[in-house]
């Protein structure tokens, strides 16, 4: 119920939904991604990464996201343009994948491009490419 009363005035639907460590994520039809809560392992960008509570206050994350995946310390979105994106704290599967390996990142980068679904694990995604080859990484 807190996604339905937090989105009760909104003129805009929500198609996904996904939650991290004390943090949710909010996908809108208009392609919007939302998130709010504590941010003890800066999932949620641009906030500070301390264990702070914030669920009055909800950040934009991107404005063009398709779907949206939330591991133990990362973050991942496909956006339109079938990229899939990552972010969050060094050791986990999305950092593996790109050019961030070795350190951690606020905002979401790159790290794959025709992509059109993924499962995370703990410390392993698994992508399907738009041609329908199966990528691991970690």
């Amino acid at each position: 119920m807190l996604c339905g009363a937090a989105f009760a005035d909104s003129e805009v639907g929500i198609t996904d939904v996904s939650c991290g460590d004390g943090s949710v994520f909010v996908l809108l039809e208009n392609g919007k991604l939302i998130a709010w809560g504590e941010n003890g392992r800066g999932l949620i960008p641009g906030q500070d990464s301390r264990k702070n509570i914030k669920f009055d206050k909800r950040d934009l994350l991107m404005s063009n996201a398709k779907t949206v995946f939330i591991g133990e310390k990362c973050g991942y979105a496909i956006n339109t343009a079938n990229e899939l994106l990552g972010w969050g704290e060094d050791g986990d599967a999305a950092l593996l994948c790109g050019n961030v390996y070795g350190r951690s990142t606020k905002d979401p980068v790159k790290l794959m491009e025709n992509i059109s679904y993924v499962a995370i694990g703990s410390e392993h995604i698994a992508a399907i490419t738009g041609s329908g080859e199966l990528v691991f990484c970690g």
